[in-house]
């Protein structure tokens, strides 16, 4: 499950421990269909790790030979930053497979990966704003060097008061998005003081303390000299207390019990997500729930099934909510394989299965989802020989769905589970499709590494209708080689979006386009261009700057180019010199695992968001109105 509290989810349960033997190898028994990941450690010293691992699977455990290595300096007169936290990670990866250290007195750090593809580093200063995803690509020896210049951020300031009393709230934390990136306590007069905010695609504080529902706050006043002013009042949390027992009613001790609420509203998504442990006598007692949003419970334990059941329809009317008992039993198992068309497992194919238990609705009367994806959707991912498993699953209906890269979409599973059922005779086949393959360069001629190259089916092929709903997405290598797979037969566009670390980066390189490009082609040449710019400010009726909002040109030909707005609504867009461009631009909306997000480019969604015309290139301090 995706997991919104950060206590539960950074928690280790350590369900194992032996030695390996003289050929290195080891040996665990564990249930089947639980992921966990293994660690290897050396007189105490991790050397290694094996993530979302499964009974019946065989990994290895691989030194951390790749480096990433650097060093980062203030932008403004290049003077070395220490103490800033360094990550290296993933991207789109398990949220283990990330390595962290902090720099030097003299900015300096170095990060050891045991993986070196769809790496991505992020550095976060103590004051500074935290950087934005910086692709990486190693060399020939496995290093990539990194220097990276970090900027002065915001400074947010305000008072955390009470709704009851308008008493100010010492102790609550305050925070730069729901990760609580970095963060602030509040004085005794409620008073705070968080420095560094701006991350990329981080557009809301939160607030948290003791007795309180949690709070956010995603429409962000105007900037004043690098300060904001967020003011907070809390409302008092509620409570709800039950039981688990097993089915012959003996107590159990240790269960995670926890209430979890997503919502979306003019804030943009509201959630709420707390946990607690039941006692020896099986009791548990959840604290300071959000008063105004719906909470689903989930109970779950080592050895019996997941079970979700929502709240009653009038839990807000209770301080203090008696959900009643509740009886955990046996695990049920969904497991089986993907093959491809010659019978051969496919690794990493995702795998999501939704659904819950039958009697979910049991408190509430009613069917409607609470708690959204969070509660009716889980995810793996299949090993080396394609396998995949869910455990401790409950008797119900789930749908399985598949996403596998480089193969075109997999038809979708639907399964009933009775309790305890083993369902382990999955068989699920993935076809091959057609691939494309090329180089994009720079304008010098030079391979253009780490380019985001996306592919849109424009003609398929024979006049058969498209079951490509989104678009396919790469980056080039060291050598600018970019390569899709399990494509739809027919015609594409391909689009190569040169990224630039810093966003006053110069010489400018502009998105190119590939048009008409047929599956089956191997020698594909993309060129970038140099360009000039469109900058500005994105604010909005009451002249408050927008942050992180999407702006996107259209040129007379109807191509599209796309750039996002910082946190003080600050823009700049690359384009070729010499073209007239419409600009839309919109307000930020969610994104999903650090992934880029485009607008979309229908003609009609466009049109409805224009808010200026023929903008000429090179045209600089516009300002934008967005309703």
């Amino acid at each position: 499950f995706s997991v919104l509290d950060l206590d539960v989810n950074r928690a280790r349960d350590v369900v194992g421990a032996t030695v390996s033997d003289a050929n290195g190898e080891f040996r665990f028994t564990l249930d089947r269909g639980i992921a966990v990941d293994v660690h290897a450690m050396v007189r105490g010293d991790e050397v290694g790790r094996a993530l979302d691992a499964f009974a019946g699977e065989y990994v290895e455990i691989r030194p951390e030979r790749f480096r990433v290595l650097g060093r980062v300096t203030r932008a403004s007169d290049d003077s070395p930053v220490a103490g800033a936290s360094i990550r290296a990670f993933r991207r789109g990866g398990n949220r283990s497979e990330s390595r962290s250290t902090t720099t030097g007195t003299d900015g300096s750090y170095e990060i050891r990966l045991p993986f070196d593809d769809r790496v991505q580093l992020e550095v976060t200063p103590l004051v500074e704003q935290t950087s934005p995803w910086i692709p990486v690509a190693f060399d020939a020896e496995g290093v990539a060097r990194k220097d990276v210049e970090v900027v002065p951020g915001l400074i947010v300031t305000g008072r955390v008061t009470s709704a009851v009393d308008g008493l100010p709230i010492a102790g609550a934390t305050v925070g730069e998005g729901w990760l609580y990136h970095r963060t602030a306590t509040t004085d005794e007069n409620g008073e705070y003081r968080l420095q560094g905010f701006g991350r990329p695609g981080v557009r809301d504080v939160f607030v948290r303390a003791p007795g309180f529902g949690q709070s956010q706050i995603a429409s962000l006043p105007q900037a004043v000299d690098g300060v904001l002013r967020v003011d907070f009042v809390l409302e008092p949390a509620r409570r709800a207390h039950g039981r688990v027992v097993a089915r012959d009613g003996t107590p159990l001790e240790g269960v995670l019990v926890a209430a979890v609420a997503s919502e979306n509203g003019p804030e943009g998504q509201r959630f709420d997500w707390k946990w607690a442990r039941t006692d020896a006598e099986g009791s548990f007692e959840i604290r300071d729930l959000a008063q105004d949003l719906r909470h689903a419970l989930m109970l779950s334990s080592h050895g019996f099934a997941t079970r979700v059941y929502d709240f009653p329809r009038d839990e807000m009317r209770h301080e203090d909510l008696d959900l009643g008992s509740f009886e955990l039993g046996p695990p049920a198992l969904i497991a089986g394989v993907v093959l491809d068309d010659d019978g051969v497992g496919v690794a990493g194919v995702d795998v999501s299965m939704r659904g819950s238990n039958t009697d979910r609705d049991r408190l509430s009367g009613s069917r409607r989802v609470v708690g959204e994806y969070y509660t009716d959707e889980r995810r793996t991912m299949t090993d080396g020989r394609g396998r995949f498993s869910f455990g401790d699953a409950a008797a119900g209906k789930y749908r399985l769905e598949f996403t596998a890269k480089d193969h075109p979409p997999i038809d979708s599973v639907s399964v009933s589970l009775a309790d305890g059922e083993q369902r382990d005779d999955l068989i699920v086949l993935a076809g091959s499709g057609e691939r494309i393959l090329g180089r994009v360069f720079d304008p010098e001629g030079r391979p253009a590494v780490s380019v985001l190259v996306e592919a849109e089916l424009v003609e398929p092929r024979d006049g058969v209708e498209s079951f490509t709903l989104s678009f396919p997405s790469t980056r080039t290598d060291v050598n600018g080689r970019f390569a899709f797979a399990g494509l739809e037969p027919g015609d594409y566009r391909l689009v190569a979006r040169p990224e630039s670390i810093r966003r006053d980066a110069a010489p400018t390189l502009t998105t190119a386009f590939a048009e008409l490009v047929p599956t089956g082609s191997e020698d594909v040449v993309i060129r970038l261009e140099r360009g000039t710019t469109i900058s500005g400010v994105v604010r909005d009726a009451e002249g408050n700057a927008i942050a992180e909002c999407e702006i996107t040109a259209r040129d007379l030909a109807g191509s599209f180019l796309v750039a996002s707005c910082d946190a003080a609504g600050a823009f700049r867009l690359a384009v070729p010199v010499g073209g007239l461009f419409d600009l839309a631009a919109r307000r930020p909306e969610p994104v999903q695992d650090g992934d880029v997000v485009f607008v979309n480019a229908l003609e009609d969604e466009f049109a409805r968001s224009i808010v200026a015309r023929a903008v000429e290139a090179g045209t600089q301090d516009l300002e934008l109105v967005v309703p």
